[in-house]
């Protein structure tokens, strides 16, 4: 075994530099042969190389990577060179030019371009409407721009939050799907179902299975649900029921304005009315 308290060997560079490439794609396209973008480390305070087992560890306080946009900090990194797998450990920064993450550990699969980051993570990513994950349990798909959220998963935006056993969103074309106990909690009203999508751009909200749409005394249940956000509205199908106040109304498709509390039934109503 071989071993150094100064990270002074080119190899260490070499190990931080793919766990650069590993944990973000941003990077990928930041350096080519044209266009070479320097690797800065610091923080190093041991490194060392067990020849034997081909792994590299790097401890520091913590251990900061840069690389153009992408920063990564943890206080210690490890690098398995015949598995091509990394993990960073004892609580983790990263951030480029998409997102910004915490993590307790994050693990990285080289070859496969897949990373997974455990214990209360936390990713938010960049721009004018960013999107808050946090999770016991965060997979990204490098490549892709996809991530997985599961446990106690919970999503962000703007005044709408939702929360459920399992958040899968795709940052690329801005497009959230939750399932598992789904709950979407927004100024108009909570939506429960089996599963949700949220589409990010169109403030639309597209829910599944046993939906259930609240608002103080109004209640609406239906098999499909749509909610678009900026008119307050939720339009319910398959076997759509809402009750307000005493009064309950039945029929294929029911729209309610939430915020005028006014319901609209097609195809056949059925209404049973308490009048004052």
């Amino acid at each position: 075994m071989w071993r150094s308290r100064l990270l002074r060997n080119s190899h260490a560079a070499l190990l931080v530099g793919l766990v650069c490439a590993a944990l973000a794609a941003a990077a990928t396209g930041q350096a080519t042969a044209q266009q070479p973008v320097p690797l800065d480390v610091t923080g190093a305070t041991r490194v060392e190389f067990d020849d034997s087992a081909g792994v590299w560890e790097l401890l520091g306080n913590p251990v900061t990577v840069r690389r153009g946009l992408v920063v990564l900090q943890a206080p210690a990194i490890r690098y398995d060179t015949r598995d091509q797998i990394v993990i960073a450990s004892s609580g983790v920064s990263y951030g480029d030019d998409v997102l910004t993450a915490f993590a307790g550990t994050v693990t990285v699969w080289v070859l496969e371009g897949r990373a997974v980051a455990e214990s209360d993570v936390q990713v938010t990513t960049r721009g004018d409407e960013p999107v808050e994950l946090s999770a016991a349990r965060v997979e990204l798909l490098q490549k892709q721009r996809y991530l997985i959220a599961s446990g106690a998963a919970r999503l962000v935006q703007g005044p709408a939050a939702i929360t459920a056993d399992q958040i899968a969103y795709d940052h690329t074309a801005r497009r959230a799907v939750a399932s598992g106990s789904v709950q979407a909690h927004t100024p108009d009203g909570i939506f429960s179902a089996d599963r949700v999508e949220a589409l990010v751009p169109a403030e639309e909200l597209i829910a599944d299975g046993h939906v259930v749409v609240t608002r103080g005394d109004l209640e609406a249940r239906a098999a499909h649900a749509v909610f678009r956000q900026q008119v307050g509205q939720a339009e319910l199908s398959g076997g759509a029921v809402v009750h307000l106040g005493r009064n309950t109304m039945e029929a294929p498709t029911i729209t309610v304005d939430l915020r005028a509390r006014r319901v609209t039934a097609t195809g056949g109503a059925h209404l049973v009315g308490y009048p004052p």
